[in-house]
Order: structure tokens, then C-alpha cells, then sequence
């Protein structure tokens, strides 16, 4: 019973934070990042969340001039895993939210 418990998880989505339009969430990554050793930034694993968020912005303006369909990100600060989530507005009422998990090398 345990077992199944854990495969039918359901993420949690942050409700705490703002979504970012992905250009927003790239002067977010680069407003961290003022300062850092770009080197320092790609190999030292203490600036993971940096390149994550810089990722994420890439992921949804790539996702939005594919689909020519606004968008939103948002990093996940409240579990490990997704890593983040794509927000689409479908209409006033309705978004469709997917979670994002990151590989970085």
C-alpha cells in the first residue's frame, strides 16, 4: 500500500509566488547571477537553482514561439520534485499547468 501511495503522488503547485513570463524569469536568473563567475555558475552544483531558473526561461520562450501561445513559468520552492511548471492561460477561467523537470549535466 505504501508503494502505491508514492507512484500516485500528485505534485503541489506553489501558490506562493508570482508566474513569470519567461522573458521576466530571465532578468530574474540574471539579477542572481550578477557577480558570479559565469564558469562558477555552470560547474559549481551551489548555483543549480541559477541555472535552473535561466533554463526554465529558455524552456518557455522556446515553448512560446513554438505554439505562438503566451505563457507563464514558476520554479517549484516547496517540493524537489518537478522541478518547475508551465502555465498556459486557456481562457479566463481555465489554465493548463505541466510540470518541468530539469536534467542539467
Amino acid at each position: 500500500m505504501a508503494e502505491m501511495d508514492k507512484t500516485s503522488k500528485k505534485f503541489t503547485i506553489p501558490h506562493d509566488k508570482v508566474w513569470l513570463r519567461p522573458d521576466m524569469a530571465y532578468f530574474e536568473y540574471q539579477k542572481q547571477a550578477t557577480g558570479i563567475d559565469y564558469d562558477e555558475i555552470e560547474y559549481d552544483g551551489k548555483y543549480k537553482r541559477i541555472r535552473e531558473i535561466r533554463d526554465l526561461a529558455i524552456f518557455g520562450l522556446a515553448f512560446y514561439t513554438m505554439q505562438e501561445h503566451r505563457c507563464f513559468v514558476q520554479m517549484n520552492n516547496i517540493d524537489d520534485s518537478p522541478d518547475a511548471f508551465l502555465m498556459r492561460p486557456v481562457s479566463d477561467e481555465t489554465q493548463e499547468i505541466a510540470p518541468i523537470e530539469m536534467t542539467l549535466r
